[in-house]
């Protein structure tokens, strides 16, 4: 069974240097992106059935932090905002989780927060936040990709039991990325207590299902660069990579953001990123028709339900 992840980060309009400028780190972010995007995916999501004719089921990751409290008044002011629709797709089967972004003010800039107190604290009183609505968060995927011991430590405690962050094989320290992946499996693993990156002994009982990596060659690359799966890129830049991923027997874990799929958001036109649902479209169809091509059954799955079929497959 090729078992399919579609999960949607609720980011800002905003969410990368690439769309913008390296200022958006000092700017408020905006939803425009997530009001019009959320309901077009959920709409394309109802037309695709398993080929057991399962229901086509998502992971939606809803932003709660500091960052989101210190504009809106609420870490988890998402969950609020768009509530109608959380307690419509839950309804459904859908899975909404939390997707932190870890960041302390500086200068007038979020800058990534490594202090493992201030990210303890942090985590606590956004999961606290979502909880107090009612809202029963097990999956998390930290913001930009940024992990550590201290993050993972404090996952356990919170209650956590699936993380979905990990990029198998990156590696980028700079001014506006701290991510270390370098030596991570690329499929779920319980992570080693002393190195988030790898399993190992002892572990805790979060489950890390990592992106599914392939290569991707964007309108600007000269050779084709390993990438996760972001079904809103231009179809012509990841379908010979997900071609071969297409296999039996594979989690193909895929990422959307809202925001990249509203023609009129974009504020230069982009190598990568479409901003066309029709471009989501044309890379599920394409997922759908290789695996019937290649006579490898399929399903769509959330992270929770992952978590707990390798649980239950490993104990």
């Amino acid at each position: 069974m090729l078992e399919i992840a579609l999960t949607i980060d609720i980011d800002a309009d905003v969410f990368d240097q690439s769309l913008q400028s390296a200022s958006y780190h000092s700017q408020k972010p905006e939803w425009e992106g997530a009001r019009q995007g959320i309901p077009l995916l959920a709409n394309l999501f109802n037309t695709y059935t398993g080929s057991d004719q399962t229901p086509c089921i998502a992971t939606w990751f809803v932003r709660a932090d500091n960052q989101i409290g210190h504009y809106y008044g609420d870490n988890a002011y998402l969950l609020t905002e768009f509530q109608q629709h959380w307690h419509s797709l839950q309804k459904a089967g859908h899975e909404i989780a939390w997707h932190p972004h870890l960041y302390r003010l500086k200068d007038n800039s979020w800058i990534q927060e490594t202090d493992a107190q201030a990210l303890d604290m942090q985590m606590r009183a956004s999961v606290e936040a979502a909880r107090a609505k009612g809202w029963k968060i097990t999956s998390s995927r930290i913001g930009e990709a940024y992990f550590s011991n201290a993050i993972l430590k404090s996952l356990e405690t919170l209650g956590i039991t699936c993380d979905s962050t990990a990029l198998p094989g990156r590696e980028r320290k700079d001014e506006t990325r701290q991510i270390d992946w370098l030596t991570s499996p690329r499929i779920p693993y319980y992570p080693s207590a002393t190195d988030y990156r790898v399993p190992g002994t002892p572990h805790g009982n979060v489950l890390e299902v990592p992106f599914s990596m392939i290569n991707v060659k964007a309108d600007y690359d000269t050779v084709p660069l390993k990438r996760y799966i972001d079904l809103s890129f231009w179809h012509r830049a990841l379908k010979d990579g997900l071609e071969q991923a297409i296999q039996p027997h594979t989690i193909l874990n895929c990422i959307i953001h809202p925001s990249t799929v509203v023609p009129g958001l974009e504020t230069k036109p982009h190598g990568l990123l479409s901003y066309r649902l029709e471009e989501v479209k044309q890379n599920i169809d394409f997922i759908l028709n290789t695996a019937q091509q290649k006579q490898v059954p399929y399903c769509f799955t959330t992270i929770s339900r992952l978590s707990k079929k390798i649980y239950h497959e490993q104990h």
